[in-house]
């Protein structure tokens, strides 16, 4: 098991080499690639809103980002005005899965959730899925004790 330390986004020092890392990361998940100029790239993890983070999974003792997750925290309708934590990315290196880092970012984004007096954590899978990802997707958050809803790519866990 590969040990990782987790880190907001915001408090990572050298801004070009972390940029660098995570579109590095994001190369190595996506096959169509990245499509953002630098600097857009730049603005989504640097210039997020208050009710965003980015979760870095960091390789102990390196500066090598081999995960990440994106969280929103927004108030919800359905759930009586009470705020629910989003969980849009949960990204780790193909070189790094099944090592317990999407494990460790999950627990990291549970407490980050908790922090912020979320009542609901919600993951969404935004893309399309093989039907061997998909497997792994529902295996992953059933054993975390999420829900899946409606029968969609959102799971969805009670805090």
């Amino acid at each position: 098991m590969v040990k990782v330390d987790i880190f907001p986004i915001s408090v990572m020092l050298n801004v070009s080499n972390i940029c660098h890392k995570i579109l590095e990361l994001y190369s190595s998940v996506y096959d169509r690639g990245i499509v953002l100029s630098p600097e857009q790239f730049y603005s989504i993890f640097f210039d997020l809103p208050p009710t965003q983070t980015v979760l870095l999974a960091v390789k102990q003792n390196t500066s090598d980002i081999v995960g990440l997750c994106c969280l929103t925290i927004e108030s919800s309708v359905l759930y009586c005005g009470n705020k629910r934590c989003l969980l849009t990315e949960l990204i780790v290196s193909p070189a790094y899965r099944h090592m317990g880092i999407g494990s460790e970012l999950l627990v990291s984004a549970q407490s980050f959730a908790k922090k912020k007096s979320c009542i609901v954590l919600r993951a969404i899978v935004g893309r399309r899925l093989t039907p061997e990802e998909e497997t792994i997707t529902t295996t992953f958050f059933t054993v975390w004790r999420f829900r899946q809803i409606n029968g969609h790519h959102v799971f969805e866990q009670k805090l």
